[in-house]
């Protein structure tokens, strides 16, 4: 918590939960009641001396760069009896594992003009921070730093990137703290997460016939040179970026999508996601069936529709 001097509205505090889910982050977005020592729901304080804070819990202050809220860490030392450097840990939706190559983004803005009284001083968070992230296998424990940012300067909100490969076999807590090598009074504001395994995202069962399937990569800030195909007949393919279209005939086949692309001048990736096509049912496709007759006052009656264990509806 940074002891602020400002005035909290009382309408700021009573703001509406937003969740943005993702695949592995329960609230990337760090969405909740606005506060000082208010942690945004499904995360949680590791620090017992100091607990983050969720903004903005004022006016005249940053907006969010998604949702109606962010996160706020301080670091303090100095003229402080206990040494702080806050975090957030978030228990993963699902565990990451090693060897796995994982993308994480996060929009993140340095603050130097907060500061605190601490009797007749005044100390400044001027001092730019880091962000450090490591993953564990209770609700705080480090058993793997996975990633430290270069100091950030920016007071303007800027995207970090990190490409995360465990080499601990499998981590089910994600820790993202405010640290530098030596303690010193600093507060960094943290928004708008993602979180991703390097993989091709989609549908990986379908029927034939199912037009605009849109398959896509993680956000990766620098991969180029993309190429997308597909093994089996009958698909159509639009774009060749990091997603693609593709459309599907009444006459397409299962296959492999695949892509290639140069991952930020490190070398070609080259990933594939086999796919399923099926046919609908042979038994009348799109039929209904069910009674047609029915007594005046039945509530429940059950319907079926023939089609395909694939099919959407």
């Amino acid at each position: 918590m940074r002891r602020s001097h400002y005035f909290i509205p009382l309408f700021l505090v009573q703001a509406l939960i937003l969740h943005a889910q993702s695949d592995f982050i329960a609230n990337p977005s760090f969405e909740g009641p606005v506060g000082m020592s208010t942690t945004p729901p499904d995360w949680h304080a590791c620090n017992n001396f100091s607990t983050p804070d969720t903004r903005p819990y004022y006016i005249d202050f940053f907006r969010p760069t998604h949702g109606i809220s962010y996160v706020g860490l301080v670091m303090r030392g100095l003229m402080d009896t206990v040494p702080k450097n806050e975090d957030v840990t978030t228990k993963l939706l699902q565990p990451i594992y090693r060897d796995s190559i994982y993308y994480m983004s996060i929009d993140a803005v340095f603050v130097p003009w907060e500061y605190d009284y601490f009797g007749n001083d005044t100390l400044y968070y001027n001092n730019p921070p880091r962000i450090r992230i490591s993953g564990g296998n209770d609700s705080c424990s480090i058993d793997e730093v996975l990633a430290v940012s270069n100091v950030f300067t920016d007071t303007v909100w800027k995207k970090l990137y990190f490409e995360i490969t465990p080499t601990t076999d499998s981590l089910t807590y994600l820790k993202i703290e405010i640290y530098q090598d030596t303690i010193r009074a600093s507060y960094i504001c943290l928004d708008n997460m993602t979180f991703d395994q390097l993989k091709i995202y989609g549908v990986d069962n379908l029927c034939k016939g199912r037009q605009k399937v849109v398959y896509r990569l993680p956000e990766i800030p620098c991969t180029t040179d993309f190429n997308w195909g597909y093994s089996g007949t009958g698909a159509t393919l639009t774009g060749n970026s990091d997603s693609v279209l593709v459309d599907f005939d009444s006459a397409a086949t299962s296959g492999t999508l695949t892509v290639s692309f140069n991952n930020c001048g490190k070398g070609t990736v080259i990933l594939s996601l086999p796919i399923t096509v099926k046919s609908f049912s042979a038994d009348d496709p799109g039929k209904i069936t069910g009674p047609d007759q029915i007594c005046a006052g039945k509530q429940v009656e059950s319907y079926h529709v023939a089609g395909s264990d694939a099919a959407t509806y």
